[in-house]
């Protein structure tokens, strides 16, 4: 009970902090003008659609710099919320008669729409953020691979293992179990290479976790001889406190992968989604 009251504390000051930020933005967005006159052409110059610019381009600094998955899980609405506005702004001129009455209404629908989407995805993002913790969005396996590791100062970079040629069987049907049952972001497997990428945030709808990878991935490239190029995301590895070595916990998490292909392979996908589960709850 304490915890939980701690964390809606902890999301409290985060939205005050949000808050006090944004109104900051736009006092000195205000006071520019003010104290300094030969910026007004400049800012004039911008035109709304400049500042909606402005603003999205701001926002996606935010889960670049940012370890925690509430601002990344929000940047899809947070677009879609700022692109309405942009979709109104490309309307032909009202002193355009000969447009007008044909483009006007298209825009204004997709406009509506837009907008309709991102109050969508906002609800979607606050219950699916709401009282949970950064690890809590951390893929299981990659929660499981930190047996027997310590906290350390490694940095993720590309590590190259081998586990065999029989470590992924049958790389094709690993890649389609896994899109299937949106345990990864995207999974491909063409003549006999295996591509696993895992984004930031796990559990969220394949097309959103697609949407997100620009923003951080951890990847597996398996060769055919059995080879494993494994690098994992940065600020998955630092929200797991930098477990190390670094090598040995990118071993793990090609073994469990390993592993999860073998069940595959053999049809057994029952035991495939419960080893996930039992790595995860061990």
């Amino acid at each position: 009970m304490m915890q939980r009251e701690e964390t809606r504390r902890r999301y409290r000051r985060r939205a005050v902090f949000g808050i006090l930020v944004a109104l900051f933005a736009i006092a000195i967005a205000t006071a520019i003008p003010i104290l300094y006159p030969s910026t007004v052409g400049f800012f004039s110059s911008l035109n709304s659609p400049g500042v909606y610019v402005l603003l999205m381009a701001a926002y996606t600094v935010i889960p670049v710099v940012r370890h925690h998955h509430e601002p990344l899980i929000f940047w899809p609405a947070v677009m879609l919320l700022l692109g309405g506005p942009l979709i109104l702004f490309a309307l032909p001129k009202a002193g355009d008669p000969a447009f007008l009455s044909a483009v006007d209404p298209p825009f204004i629908l997709a406009a509506i729409l837009v907008m309709l989407a991102s109050l969508v995805m906002l609800f979607t993002a606050f219950f699916a953020t709401y009282g949970k913790e950064p690890i809590d969005f951390i893929h299981p396996l990659l929660l499981a691979a930190m047996q027997g590791t310590q906290a350390s100062s490694d940095r993720p970079a590309p590590v190259e293992v081998t586990l065999g040629s029989g470590g992924f069987p049958d790389p094709a049907q690993f890649a389609l179990f896994l899109r299937k049952r949106n345990l990864v972001a995207t999974a491909h497997a063409r003549h006999g290479r295996l591509t696993v990428r895992i984004g930031r945030v796990h559990g969220l709808p394949r097309f959103w976790s697609i949407l997100l990878l620009p923003f951080g991935q951890t990847v597996l490239h398996v060769d055919p001889s059995g080879k494993v190029r494994i690098v994992v995301d940065l600020h998955v590895y630092r929200i797991l406190d930098r477990p190390g070595p670094y090598t040995m916990y990118c071993r793990s998490v090609a073994e469990a992968f390993s592993r999860m292909a073998t069940l595959v392979s053999r049809g057994d996908f029952d035991r495939a989604l419960k080893l996930e589960t039992f790595e995860a709850s061990s």
